[in-house]
């Protein structure tokens, strides 16, 4: 996964949370600046992400990106509808999407922002911030897999045996390819029950798997100032 990917978008441009100061251009100490704005995106945050508090139990997720934390402590960002594979190819991205459509769910590799219980996991990509999604949210994620990205490379370990029917490993190689690759050839009921959708959310944190979450907005807030004031 790449969770870099929704934060560079321009359409998207991050905004620094309203009524926050930039500590490198004004008056007051460092501290004060800081305990300043720890208030501002605690009460933001207890204002605009309710429904993520109250499904989550109040745990925390955590997502990648290449922005400077002394340019915004926290910010705001939109998650992207339109978001296009970097890193695997696009019969995968739509493979992946037939799944989740297949299992009900509204939250997809096209739509969503990748999040992760695991700060280490969120690392790899950039600066790690803690995410909130604000408002209501739809996600998903899958208890076999830690990172759907990872599992491209995992076929026929990971994903064939899972969600194709049982006799596909008799099969020759092309027809193990054309199985591998059509969406169509995917086994419904293996794709339910490892896909969630919409249920399960506190243990997907706890398990550190990828999380996919739709929503309009996000906050995030720089790990290292989280930990210092939340």
């Amino acid at each position: 996964m790449r969770y870099q990917d929704i934060i560079t978008e321009s359409k998207f441009a991050a905004k620094p949370v309203p009524g926050i100061l930039d500590p490198n251009n004004h008056p007051g100490s460092w501290k004060e600046v800081r305990e300043h704005n720890a208030k501002i995106i605690r009460a933001f945050v207890q204002e605009h992400c309710q429904p993520w508090i109250k499904k989550s139990g109040n745990q925390v997720v955590y997502r990648g990106t290449h922005r400077n934390p002394q340019e915004y402590s926290a910010f705001v960002s939109g998650i992207r509808k339109n978001r296009r594979p970097r890193d695997s190819a696009a019969y995968q991205h739509r493979y992946f999407n037939t799944m989740i459509k297949m299992a009900g769910g509204v939250a997809n590799r096209t739509n969503s922002m990748f999040v992760s219980g695991s700060s280490f996991h969120a690392a790899e990509y950039g600066i790690r911030y803690v995410v909130y999604p604000m408002g209501e949210f739809h996600y998903t994620w899958h208890a076999g897999w830690s990172d759907w990205y990872a599992e491209t490379n995992g076929f026929y370990a990971d994903i064939m045996p899972n969600v194709l029917p049982d006799d596909w490993d008799e099969l020759d190689d092309d027809a193990t390819l054309d199985l591998m690759w059509n969406p169509k050839n995917i086994d419904p009921e293996k794709v339910k029950k490892a896909v969630r959708v919409d249920r399960g959310l506190k243990e997907a944190i706890k398990l550190h798997h990828e999380i996919l979450i739709a929503a309009e907005k996000a906050v995030y807030i720089e790990e290292d100032f989280y930990r210092e004031f939340f």
